[in-house]
């Protein structure tokens, strides 16, 4: 990829900062702390026939004898179709970043909101899938000693390109998806009637728009992008369709309906089968249990429309963190639980129409905590505004709840120059006992409760209308400042 253009398209500058860690040496090694003395040389075995292979493939580089290096752990992953995926893990740096909490850059994936607006929206999408997304970003030549591994009969080499496996890869992969993605759109919208859309998952682009020309528009545009950039595809050409696969789901744009596809609804049918006739572990059924919770969240099924297996997930999940070994338990669920599965398989086979986004709000306000501290996020000032601080007291003395509650408090204090009185705001926690005692305005804990009080007379001090909303912990974007982490 062509860095230097990436930075043109950049408009938020989320990639100039995720950059960082692939061109800047300087800010590379500051993150760093290695003990004094040098690096480590750390052996790791690895068999691999095809090693030079991938040294012509310039994805690895031969080290100078003498220089030392870092060596991570490479292996290879398995696809189904029985092609090898070469991956590279460098563990030394991952454990230091959790050791010394490194901020890493944020994961720009799009929200469950954002996908649900762009396929209710759309008519028409094209799909597209970039080629060896993570060997196409080049890391700078000083900073590739942190990444070496030992091939055979080919001697000390080091990885001249992003890492799969290293811990800030995913925040660097997703903001330059998103300006590509970005820089596609604004390009297309001075030749489109309505503005189309553009979403990145990491390496997977779906362009969407309501008709044809629209979509012809933004697919020029994006073909100019990836020119800009150097990306390569795997496939080419214009290809408008109105009946799609993205993110694992069946997409009708015709009708504006969605589901699971029905091979994958037919496999989860058979594994219950199975488990009703003869029983199996514990692990077997969660493997069902998790399939379905993944449609569960696109599909918005209701929680009243499955209560046991909500039940027996949380319930299961206590009970094993307790005792790991009872993974291999072998059991035979209960008929109420069973009956609960199969509602839940037959509800996510068939179409449903895609969920409405939220309500219009003038602004939309994310808050976390952590023990660490609170976090802030609105997406609506400046390209996004985020603010964490640590608290000022041990977070640990403090259930979660009671952190989430005045993490909620501290944000809305903090944004009270820029959210104007009056204004309809849509704040988003990930905690369900702030959410819930927000809308009922009362809860059983005290500290929790006088929170909330304080919430509401802000509310009311300021004349917002503000609606608590409960969001999933992916959809979270105040996450990495309540860590310290942005």
């Amino acid at each position: 990829l062509d860095l230097d253009a990436l930075d043109a398209m950049d408009t938020t500058g989320a990639w100039r900062s995720a950059s960082k860690w692939l061109r800047d040496p300087h800010f590379f090694w500051s993150m760093h702390s290695f003990p004094a003395g040098g690096l480590r040389d750390r052996r790791a075995d690895f068999a691999d026939a095809h090693a030079h292979d991938i040294i012509r493939s310039e994805v690895v580089q031969r080290v100078p004898r003498g220089l030392p290096v870092i060596e991570g752990k490479p292996m290879a992953l398995w696809k189904s179709s029985d092609e090898g995926r070469f991956v590279y893990w460098p563990k030394f740096l991952n454990d230091e970043i959790d050791k010394y909490s490194i901020p890493l850059p944020p994961t720009l994936l799009p929200s469950r909101t954002e996908i649900w607006s762009v396929l209710r929206d759309a008519r028409y999408a094209f799909e597209e899938d970039a080629r060896s997304y993570f060997f196409a970003f080049p890391v700078h030549p000083a900073i590739r000693p942190a990444f070496g591994l030992r091939l055979p009969s080919v001697g000390k080499t080091a990885l001249a390109v992003l890492a799969m496996g290293y811990k800030p890869s995913m925040g660097i992969a997703t903001a330059a998806s998103r300006a590509m993605a970005d820089a596609s759109v604004a390009r297309a919208d001075t030749h489109c009637e309505a503005s189309p859309t553009m979403t990145p998952w990491v390496d997977n682009f779906l362009g969407a728009a309501r008709s044809v020309g629209d979509l012809r528009a933004l697919y020029d545009a994006w073909v100019e992008t990836k020119r800009a950039a150097n990306l390569m595809t795997k496939t080419t050409g214009f290809r408008p369709r109105q009946r799609l696969r993205w993110l694992g789901l069946d997409a009708d744009l015709r009708c504006s309906r969605i589901r699971a596809p029905q091979a994958v609804a037919d496999k989860i049918y058979a594994m219950l089968k199975t488990v009703r006739a003869r029983g199996a572990s514990l692990r077997a059924t969660f493997a069902i249990v998790g399939a379905l919770q993944y449609y569960f969240y696109y599909l918005q099924v209701p929680a009243c429309d499955v209560p046991i297996l909500r039940r027996f997930t949380s319930r299961m999940g206590r009970i094993l963190q307790r005792h790991p070994a009872a993974w291999d338990h072998h059991w035979h669920p209960w008929p109420s639980l069973t009956r609960d599965l199969h509602r839940a398989v037959s509800r996510v086979r068939r179409w449903a129409p895609i969920p409405h986004p939220p309500a219009d709000f003038d602004s939309t306000v994310y808050t976390d905590a952590s023990f660490w501290g609170w976090g802030v996020y609105c997406p609506n000032f400046w390209g996004g505004y985020g603010r964490g601080e640590p608290w000022t007291f041990d977070g640990r003395t403090r259930a979660i709840h009671q952190l989430e509650a005045l993490a909620l408090y501290k944000g809305l204090v903090d944004l009270c120059d820029w959210l104007p009185a009056g204004s309809a705001v849509d704040a988003c926690v990930d905690n369900s006992i702030v959410s819930h005692s927000y809308l009922k305005g009362t809860c059983k804990d005290e500290f929790t409760a006088a929170t909330l009080r304080r919430v509401h007379r802000l509310v009311a001090r300021r004349g917002w209308r503000l609606a608590v909303r409960l969001v999933g912990t992916k959809d979270m974007m105040a996450d990495p400042y309540s860590r310290g982490r942005a």
